[in-house]
């Protein structure tokens, strides 16, 4: 029996034009994806959640909402992607694949990493573009975390999040730099069992494209203004 899976795009209310160029970038995927609506600091702070919340809190509370979604529809696994995501060839194909290939135990699946121009990343993404590769890879992610524009949760993942939710410290908050939900399932991996269920697809499915961060200006938020992939057409489906 084929899984019960859904895609998802996070992207925030005030940057349609973020989410009309996602779909430029993905208009020859045959899945659907939901735009799912990324919350704000200042919409969690309406609701009570707290009376100060970080941008990159709000990015965590985005993610974790997909994992409500996922234990509501009784999914099977959901595909996440960020508005900025830069999908190489033969994405979609090798998305499948990756759910065929994916161990039992897997609950976590990293489909791509932040990348800069001409980095490793960019080199990487244009060295198997054409090219069926689909090997995954047994390294964790405490080893290889590689970013939160593409990736794949199960229903365990999302029960497992609902037990270990986004935490708004509030003014015991520490002045360290955080990025999001990148490093809060980074640090569970290594703390929990979690660790054990967290594979990194191999080779990157997706890079980032060039963007500036949404995150807000606090320089807590982020730790470069700017990020992503300027040649990226050439990757595109």
């Amino acid at each position: 029996m084929k899984p019960n899976v859904a895609a998802f795009v996070i992207n925030l209310d005030s940057r349609p034009d973020r989410l009309a160029a996602f779909r430029r970038r993905t208009r020859g995927f045959t899945m659907p994806i939901e735009r799912f609506p990324a919350l704000t600091p200042q919409q969690l702070v309406d609701q009570g959640v707290a009376d100060d919340v970080m941008p990159w809190e709000a990015c965590n509370a985005s993610h974790s909402a997909i994992c409500e979604v996922v234990l509501d529809r009784d999914l099977d696994w959901a595909l996440v992607l960020e508005d900025d995501v830069l999908p190489i060839i033969g994405f979609e194909r090798r998305v499948r694949w990756a759910l065929e290939d994916a161990p039992p135990e897997a609950w976590l699946i990293q489909l791509g990493r932040i990348g800069s121009a001409g980095s490793p990343t960019r080199r990487v993404l244009r060295s198997v573009a054409g090219h069926g590769v689909r090997s995954m890879n047994v390294q964790r992610c405490e080893q290889f975390w590689w970013g939160s524009q593409a990736y794949l949760i199960s229903k365990q993942f999302a029960a497992f999040m609902q037990d270990h939710p986004v935490i708004f410290d509030g003014d015991g908050r520490t002045d360290e730099v955080h990025s999001g939900h990148d490093d809060s399932i980074r640090e569970l991996s290594l703390e929990t069992e979690l660790g054990h269920h967290c594979f990194v697809h191999h080779p990157n499915l997706a890079g980032q494209s060039l963007s500036r961060s949404d995150l807000g200006k606090d320089p807590r938020a982020v730790t470069h203004g700017t990020h992503g992939l300027r040649e990226w057409r050439r990757l595109l489906l």
